[in-house]
């Protein structure tokens, strides 16, 4: 009895502990700017919900009744993953809007370089075809490269 009281206590410590790292690093990655206020919430709910489930482990029953299981464990790792998806759908979001704006600021960087050589992109015909009194036969190409020359 006793080693299974122990047991349980160190369960819960750790489960505090993984929940203070959780919190620390999204209050580092924030104040260093790497995170925005969404991000530190979101990071905060989730050691906050790590503590709870560590120091009070019976709210697992609001699960059992919530998925209709019998088992608490299973109830609370049932949630936890989909809890994951729903973070990773979250993900696949930023990744496409990072993605999106990478686009149009190399659109953006190309039109201005385009402006700087060539003159204003009105000489532009909508399907991208010189005008008169543009230069025929030049063409703009942006090539995004690592600069490898420091290894």
């Amino acid at each position: 009895m006793i080693p299974e009281l122990l047991a349980a206590e160190h369960v819960r410590l750790g489960g505090v502990l993984v929940a203070a790292l959780f919190a620390a690093y999204g209050i580092g990655s924030f104040r260093r700017g790497g995170w925005s206020r969404f991000e530190l919430l979101l990071a905060l709910l989730i050691a906050a919900g790590v503590v709870v489930v560590s120091v009070f482990p019976q709210v697992g029953e609001v699960f059992t009744r919530l998925f209709g299981l019998k088992n608490r464990a299973f109830a609370l790792l049932s949630f936890a993953s989909l809890l994951l998806f729903g973070l990773f759908l979250y993900l696949l979001g930023q990744v496409g809007t990072a993605r999106r704006r990478g686009r149009e600021i190399v659109d953006a960087l190309a039109l201005r370089e385009y402006m700087a050589r060539f003159g204003s992109p009105e000489m532009l015909t909508p399907h991208g075809q010189a005008a008169r009194g543009a230069q025929p036969g030049r063409v703009l190409v942006l090539v995004p490269a690592y600069n490898e020359g420091g290894r």
